[in-house]
């Protein structure tokens, strides 16, 4: 595919690659050596689906719901630890948590047909914070067992790829799958600073246990969901590897009935 597409786009050689290239190429998260040919990613045109908050659940029902409180507080345990954060995104999405404290947790009813989430996850959240500041994090999370892609590529054929250039060659890798299944994954994430809530530009006020609508996006994904799997999402504030870890402690508190997740799916 870089051969022919370099040839086209260096060489000039008319080999027509924009018509025989596929316009969207992805690899699949949940099967090994398996690509996606789309014309298109993210598109406006995607179905999307509304899921509320109500108690621990994901549900496209809205209900009477409550307020719902955490603390973020969590830096301090995090900093007296081995600081790892990738072992710190393990322990939050866990059911039993070291961190339970310090987020709330969702999940949606086990899925009876697998879905592909193609694009932004979109958060709408009613909530307040005990000063004059805050920070709203989320985690769009995969729970059911499973074995998943590795972190890194694994070596399928030693000087597998022959590059053509100085006869020169390249190990030819691919992700492979866990030996053994795992509970979770996350898929995405996202987060919005509360004085920042309308733009990133200029700061708002932030009165103490004034509930504020924050209505912002998660990074956008292409994700395989499987069947009997449910989709999860956690709420919480500082985040040990993306933002400042603060050693103040405060406390927050979600109103569910104003708050929404709408996700973008691939027919």
């Amino acid at each position: 595919m870089v051969n022919l597409w370099l040839t086209d786009k260096l060489l000039g050689f008319p080999n027509h690659s924009d018509t025989i290239l596929p316009k969207v190429l992805i690899q699949d998260n949940a099967q090994p050596e398996t690509w996606h040919h789309y014309q298109d990613w993210c598109a406006d045109s995607d179905p999307k689906r509304q899921y509320y908050l109500v108690g621990n659940e994901l549900t496209t029902q809205p209900k009477n719901s409550s307020i719902q409180t955490y603390v973020d507080d969590g830096a301090a345990t995090f900093l007296k630890g081995d600081r790892d954060e990738h072992a710190w995104t393990r322990a939050i999405m866990a059911d039993h948590s070291t961190y339970a404290t310090n987020r709330l947790q969702y999940k949606s009813q086990p899925l009876d047909h697998e879905l592909y989430i193609d694009g932004n996850p979109i958060l709408t959240v009613q909530i307040a914070s005990s000063t004059d500041h805050g920070l709203l994090s989320a985690m769009l999370v995969d729970y059911g067992q499973a074995k998943r892609l590795l972190a890194n590529p694994s070596i399928i054929e030693r000087t597998g790829l022959k590059l053509g250039y100085n006869w020169q060659s390249e190990d030819l890798k691919e992700f492979q799958l866990t030996p053994k299944t795992s509970a979770y994954k996350l898929i995405t994430k996202g987060h919005i600073n509360l004085q920042n809530r309308a733009s990133l530009r200029f700061n708002q006020t932030v009165t103490p246990d004034h509930f504020y609508t924050v209505h912002f996006e998660l990074q956008p994904t292409h994700y395989h969901l499987l069947k009997n799997h449910q989709i999860g999402l956690i709420l919480y504030s500082t985040d040990m590897g993306m933002t400042l870890r603060s050693s103040e402690v405060i406390h927050y508190q979600i109103d569910l009935a104003d708050c929404r997740l709408e996700i973008p799916y691939r027919r």
